[in-house]
């Protein structure tokens, strides 16, 4: 029975050239073939799913190109010998790779004629145990050993065990030579028994490129893989990113889009030794080292030109960072959120911004130093931390919402410049180390909702929360106190001090805090508090109708920045005419960032949106 095959010889004839695709493939009695000494090409799944197809197979020496998926699926082939004059495996012009997926593979022993080797080129091969590359190649190509999906479903036939699957064991040492300059996407993920890897002097190594996904490690009820010494190549520029080679995959249509599955680089391995990053370094892809117990240490150089989204996210054993004195680095969003054996940090001046989240959750975080010249301090970069003591440096304008949420801040000085404080700033989680005082500089004209003075009354923390929630077989929700205001706040400074005192029931103590208040006698709000009443007649449009102008005199300044502000928490009623003006930033809302918007407008910094435009 030769399936859907209509004429087959177990031997190619001499002279034979296949250049086209399926020749032979899916013909499910096929179990051996013999080569001509003429053979120059094999195409495109030309045998394909011939699932009886056993080695060895011996490839004659006139071979140049072996097409994408020509032997995938072949499920018991186990023995293949590449030619010396074998100069491309896969890489055909449409479609991508996957020469031998599928197979069984003991080993691959690719000859120094081989240039080339398509995506996919060998994934599922589960049971390979040596590799030894071309001399000539300088690409591992994405997913070259990707385990992944067929460990999953290997060791879950073996019920749980990794020993009992096929007659070798998986790849235990793996030596990069120096010659590979990048190493794919994926390229060996699932790779699980991997204890020892060199590589060499690579340049560029991509997303998932030797991660062990969750899900596998879960069926083998596993805490993490195998790795246990990782020897770093002295010439890396990329880790986590999207090599220079993904951008032309083999299909032109789909030029740079393939994904990785996972985008840590190391995800799933243990505390490996060797991970030290060199200088040679000038980018770090978002979530490169997500989770990852190996990383310890991260020193940061001028060649260093992006750290992206997350990319130390969880890193729990990192226990210090060093900055470069001068460098031109772009960080991402929440770079080292959860770095909870982090014990302190120096923000060093050429940084300016300090980005959202950068140090969120890092629950060991007691030192931070912010150097002057940073600007700008955005949501939530230090939340959740264990700083008591604050002090912000004269070039810091705009703290924004949430920087300092549920951190043990007892203490702050603000710069003398300071423009705006966001809403949730100084807001605790609990009702433990609260602050009882705060002194407000003058050049501050606007402080966001619940800034300071707020706190739930619960002796436990989120994440303690969601511990005593899962505890008890309950919903989270069910267990948070409401945010509420401390009554016995005191807020030193001047009008905007003192107005924030007033609209939420709390003690103003004059401009100077050395002099405390004798008898304070706070604005004691009711338990459920009325709610505000606004003006009968809104506040009409200005006849000068320009974006950000709300109070018509035809200039635009922190005035009307505390207008949008007030309005932003229902203490000024604005017609829908004048909500278009205070709208900025055109999100069809009027909120503090509006506000926040206008006033770096009103100080000649660079905004969004149309502020100082007519209204249409």
């Amino acid at each position: 029975d030769l399936g859907n095959c209509r004429a087959l010889g177990t031997t190619l004839k001499d002279n034979y050239y296949h250049d086209g695709g399926k020749a032979f493939c899916g013909c499910g009695s096929l179990r051996s073939v013999n080569f001509g000494d003429s053979l120059e090409q094999i195409g495109f799944n030309a045998f394909a799913m011939c699932n009886r197809l056993m080695g060895p197979i011996v490839f004659p020496d006139t071979l140049k190109i072996i097409g994408d998926s020509a032997f995938n699926g072949c499920t018991v082939l186990d023995d293949v010998t590449f030619n010396e004059g074998l100069e491309r495996i896969g890489y055909d012009e449409t479609w991508c790779g996957g020469s031998f997926s599928g197979c069984n593979l003991h080993e691959i022993i690719l000859p120094d004629s081989v240039k080339e080797v398509g995506n996919y080129c060998f994934r599922g091969n589960l049971h390979v145990g040596k590799i030894k590359f071309s001399a000539n190649m300088t690409v591992i190509p994405d997913g070259f050993l990707d385990n992944y999906e067929q460990s999953v479903a290997a060791y879950s036939a073996g019920k749980g065990s990794h020993t009992n699957v096929g007659d070798h064991g998986t790849m235990k040492t793996l030596v990069i030579p120096d010659n590979i300059k990048e190493i794919g996407y994926d390229a060996f993920d699932g790779c699980l028994d991997l204890e020892y890897l060199d590589l060499g002097k690579v340049e560029y190594i991509g997303k998932g490129a030797f991660s062990c996904h969750g899900l596998l490690l879960d069926e083998l009820g596993m805490e993490h893989a195998s790795l246990k010494t990782v020897v770093m190549s002295p010439n890396l520029k990329e880790i986590g990113t999207r090599p220079p080679h993904t951008e032309y995959n083999g299909d032109q249509a789909n030029a740079g889009n393939i994904e990785s599955a996972y985008a840590g680089v190391f995800d799933g391995q243990g505390g490996f030794e060797g991970l030290v990053l060199p200088s040679t370094l000038e980018k770090v892809g978002k979530y490169a080292f997500v989770g990852c117990p190996a990383v310890k240490e991260f020193a940061m150089t001028e060649n260093l030109k992006l750290v992206d989204n997350h990319a130390f996210d969880g890193c729990a054993n990192l226990k210090k960072i060093t900055f470069a004195d001068s460098a031109d680095t772009k960080f991402g969003e929440e770079v080292f959120k959860y770095c909870t054996s982090l014990p302190k940090a120096d923000i060093p001046s050429w940084l300016e911004v300090v980005p959202v989240g950068m140090f969120s959750g890092c629950r060991k975080l007691a030192k931070v130093t912010i150097s002057e010249g940073i600007e700008e301090i955005r949501n939530n970069a230090f939340s959740d931390t264990a700083l008591t003591n604050v002090e912000l440096p004269e070039s810091c304008l705009y703290i924004n919402d949430g920087v300092f949420q549920n951190a043990s801040v007892k203490n702050v000085k603000f710069g003398s410049k300071t423009i705006s404080i966001g809403s949730n700033a100084f807001v605790k989680d609990t009702n433990v180390g609260l602050m009882t005082w705060v002194y407000i500089p003058e050049s501050v004209k606007a402080i966001g909702d619940k800034a300071f003075g707020y706190y739930k009354d619960s002796e436990l923390d989120y994440e303690e929360l969601c511990k005593e929630a899962e505890k008890e077989g309950i919903d989270v929700q069910d267990l948070i106190s409401p945010t509420i205001a401390n009554h016995d706040f005191i807020l030193y400074g001047t009008a905007a001090a003192k107005q924030y005192a007033e609209e939420n029931g709390m003690i103003y103590g004059g401009t100077d805090p050395s002099v405390k208040p004798e008898n304070p006698d706070p604005v004691v709000k009711p338990e459920e508090p009325d709610p505000v009443v606004k003006p009968e007649n809104p506040v009409p449009l200005p006849t000068n109708n320009k974006y950000g102008d709300l109070d018509g005199d035809d200039s635009i300044t922190s005035a009307d920045s505390l207008l949008i502000l007030r309005a932003s928490v229902n203490l000024e009623n604005f017609d829908a005419d004048k909500i278009k003006l205070a709208d900025v930033d055109e999100d069809g809302y009027v909120s503090s960032a509006d506000a926040l918007e206008v006033l770096r407008y009103s100080v000649d910094l660079p905004t969004k949106g149309n502020i100082g435009a007519k209204l249409q």
